[in-house]
């Protein structure tokens, strides 16, 4: 009785055997299934994110100037390149090799955009030399194209001889001091608002520094310092002129005493009184208000000196 309870328990405890191999082995190959369908999918997942990020369109924006075709073939970015595989810094070092372009930003609109933002440098003035060839330039000095024809929508500069100017760099270059100053009177200029109203800028003294306006006027500028004050001084000299119908003459800007008006028809020039309050950048000028200085009662009028009469201004 004993030997047959042996024998059934050795049964039974291998049956029990079996059946838990049999449990581990399912367990795992369910386990297995769970990694392989998990990796599918993961290999799925990105190569549908692979495919939705491929760039399908290339845009620029900011450009008046050069063309989008231009930019787009220096910049090498291309439809069915991944997105996060652009080389950005290769692209915008090749963009701006083109002296036109100050500044280039590129934006990534997911899934699928790339933007090309770019801020374009304004041409500004032709220094012209003495070969009859022409350098155009922005308000900074940067040179935009040699061999420029002249035009008169742009500022002349005369007087800078025959620098060597390199295309995409400043004329300003630290060493040499009439191109220093004629980039300080440029940015000037605009700041002043008179961008369309200078004509002209005669550099052959870079101490006694000449502007020409399209209405007329000759404007003795002098020295290359104070540069906006003078110019905000100019801009409301010019409308109290402009408005008191006097056209033309010369308007020193180096007098001690502020502002000197000279008429074409006159030698001697006017200086303005203490007592004439120029206009704030942007007011309008009274027409009541006048550049002629009025004697005082018992005194003789006095001209104000002119060059001709010695030269009494700074500069």
């Amino acid at each position: 009785m004993a030997g047959e309870r042996s024998t059934k328990t050795a049964a039974s405890g291998r049956g029990k055997g079996k059946r838990k191999k049999k449990a581990r082995s399912a367990k795992g190959a369910g386990h297995a299934l769970g990694v392989m369908i998990f990796a599918v999918s993961c290999i799925a997942s990105l190569l549908l994110l692979y495919f939705v990020l491929l760039v399908d369109k290339v845009a620029v924006e900011g450009n008046a100037q050069v063309s989008a075709e231009s930019i787009l073939s220096a910049s090498g970015i291309r439809s069915g390149q991944h997105m996060f595989l652009i080389d950005e810094a290769g692209a915008i070092t090749a963009i701006l090799n083109n002296p036109y372009i100050d500044n280039v930003e590129i934006v990534r609109d997911y899934p699928d955009t790339v933007v090309l933002r770019i801020a374009e440098r304004k041409p500004c003035a032709l220094i012209s030399d003495s070969a009859g060839d022409s350098v155009l330039i922005d308000h900074a000095g940067n040179v935009l194209s040699i061999g420029t024809q002249l035009s008169d929508t742009l500022i002349t500069v005369y007087g800078m001889g025959n620098a060597g100017y390199t295309l995409g760099q400043s004329i300003d270059t630290g060493v040499d001091f009439q191109a220093a100053a004629l980039v300080s009177i440029l940015q000037a200029v605009e700041n002043a608002g008179l961008t369309e109203e200078i004509k002209s800028v005669n550099m052959a003294n870079a101490l006694s520094i000449e502007l020409m306006t399209h209405s007329g006027y000759l404007v003795k500028l002098g020295q290359p310092d104070t540069l906006l004050d003078k110019l905000e001084n100019l801009s409301a000299v010019l409308k109290k002129l402009q408005a008191e119908g006097k056209n033309g003459g010369t308007i020193y800007l180096a007098a001690r005493s502020g502002p000197v008006y000279s008429p074409a028809e006159e030698p001697s020039g006017t200086a303005l009184p203490e007592n004439t309050v120029l206009p704030e950048s942007g007011e309008t000028p009274n027409p009541e208000d006048t550049l002629q200085a009025s004697p005082t009662p018992g005194e003789s009028p006095q001209a104000s000196p002119t060059p001709e009469n010695g030269d009494p201004f700074s500069g």
